[in-house]
């Protein structure tokens, strides 16, 4: 059964679209919004700051991001008027790219909500289905310029690091990294620390390297063709 959502609020709820509007010009483009003020500074604590009267952007009502990307901001203003994140494509593949983008414009204008919908957004693209090339569907993940766009744009222990570090030791297999030298070094190091944490040694594996505990390691040795090591049975 689908859960009953309440659709109804107070009489006395003022509109978020209401009262003024503020000018956002963003990227290197200059390219201009008008957002309503109140919901932008109710959402983010770096545009409550800055549209303060102790701002000059404030003073201005203008808000100058020409470093950020426009595709940045377009997806953040749309999420806050419509609550939803335009990143599914016409084959149903999750644009990850732009979620990474996303996650890091959310660090910095400092909006918790909209950082937990970008990773709930990452969440719902590895549960759906998308068309394989050679037929059937599967569950896709996030690559490797969608790793090192979030490694490049979050801090350190950051929830959006965690996510894709934690779907690389659950989920993933040695293909996922088969290019290796293209990751994030600091990503790589840390994936190495969580598989060696959370490792599970299967016994046939354990099995066939005795070695490693007793006896002669000779499996790790140079031998000519049909030599042993003194004492190893063939």
């Amino acid at each position: 059964m689908a859960t009953f959502v309440d659709p109804r609020c107070a009489v006395t709820a003022e509109s978020p679209a209401a009262g003024d509007t503020v000018e956002i010009v963003v990227g290197a483009e200059k390219r201009t919004f008008y957002v309503h003020e109140t919901l932008l500074r109710s959402r983010s604590a770096f545009f409550e700051a800055a549209l303060s009267k102790e701002w000059k952007e404030g003073q201005a009502r203008k808000v100058e991001l020409l470093d950020d990307d426009v595709r940045a901001f377009e997806g953040y203003s749309r999420w806050f008027y419509t609550g939803k994140l335009a990143v599914v494509k016409s084959d149903q593949r999750t644009d990850y790219e732009l979620l990474a983008m996303l996650c890091g414009f959310g660090e910095n204008i400092v909006d918790d909500r909209f950082q937990n919908c970008v990773l709930d957004a990452i969440v719902a693209g590895t549960r759906t289905d998308v068309p394989k090339a050679t037929g059937g569907v599967h569950k896709e993940f996030p690559g490797q310029n969608t790793v090192d766009r979030v490694y490049k744009a979050t801090p350190n222990g950051s929830p959006a690091r965690r996510l894709v570090l934690d779907m690389y030791t659950l989920k993933g297999n040695e293909n996922w990294i088969r290019q290796g030298e293209k990751f994030s070094h600091e990503f790589l190091l840390d994936l190495a620390f969580a598989l060696l944490k959370s490792r599970v040694v299967r016994k046939d594996f354990e099995d066939k390297h005795k070695e490693l505990g007793t006896g002669t390691p000779c499996s790790y040795h140079k031998h000519s063709n049909g030599e042993t090591c003194a004492g190893k049975k063939t």
